[in-house]
């Protein structure tokens, strides 16, 4: 099975506006899913996807600051996810699973987990790198 790691460098703009809400006191924020326009292929790096590094950077106060860091070992191996999928489901190339995510260094008042109007996410590999960003649109809450 060749399953790839994918980023996109595609305007937040033009990413599909899916996503999950998360309830803040006033308001919903939906994110944008990233979108493929540059892919891995697994098979080239299995061997140390452990070591991959991932990182984040949210751009608060007119910088960007890192948010989360480590590594690929750091969160369910890729053998779990897949045997945790239901029987029925198919597993062939192509396949793209999102797993989890690491936990956000605190800023210097201490916040860990905080919004953030613009994100980068990247996956690391050596020299090379994926990198994602995204922007966030807060909406009036409706109900």
């Amino acid at each position: 099975m060749a399953v790839q790691w994918a980023t996109s460098a595609l305007p937040a703009r033009r990413a599909a506006r899916l996503g999950t809400p998360s309830s803040g006191p006033s308001t919903s924020v939906f994110r944008s899913e990233p979108v493929a326009s540059t892919a891995w292929v697994w098979d080239d790096l299995a061997t140390r996807a452990d070591a991959i590094a991932l990182r984040s950077e949210v751009f608060e106060h007119g910088r960007w600051v890192r948010y989360q860091d480590g590594a690929l070992a750091s969160i369910r191996p890729l053998e779990q996810l897949i045997a945790g999928l239901p029987a029925d489901a198919p597993v062939a190339d192509g396949l793209v699973l999102f797993c989890g995510t690491l936990g956000a260094l605190p800023d210097a008042s201490g916040r860990g987990v905080r919004p953030a109007a613009r994100m980068r996410l990247h996956l690391i590999d050596g020299d090379r790198t994926l990198t994602h960003e995204y922007v966030t649109a807060t909406l009036p809450q409706v109900a």
